[in-house]
């Protein structure tokens, strides 16, 4: 193989791995906010399981809707003009309680695992 051939493969590959980080990095920093409003929520739903005496034992999960965590929140689940609707899963397994936020939103929907 000539050099210009392989400096020529090399430097698609090169290429093709920068594009695919900067894809990847604009991806986070567009979906930062409903990644903080995730978090959001699920200290909202560590309030609320609080507040209203629930107890989950080993192996149960609930499902709350982000409505229900705080009355007033109707109005104030939206990032970036873009209203959401969702739910927090919370589950007990272990002795350890769990919060997985899924929201629903014109631009952005959470993976579910």
């Amino acid at each position: 193989m000539s050099k210009k051939f392989i400096f020529l493969w090399l430097f698609f590959i090169i290429t093709l791995v920068g594009c695919f980080l900067f894809i990847a990095l604009n991806l986070d920093n567009k979906n930062k906010e409903y990644y903080k409003l995730e978090k959001n929520l699920e200290e909202a739903a560590s309030v609320y399981m609080a507040t209203n005496d629930f107890n989950l034992v080993n192996g149960d999960s609930m499902k709350v809707d982000i409505v229900d965590l705080v009355p007033a929140f109707a109005d104030t689940h939206d990032t970036k003009n873009d209203k959401c609707e969702g739910y927090v899963l919370i589950s007990k397994d272990n002795n350890k309680v769990s919060y997985k936020t899924y929201l629903t939103c014109g631009s952005y929907k959470t993976y579910k695992e």
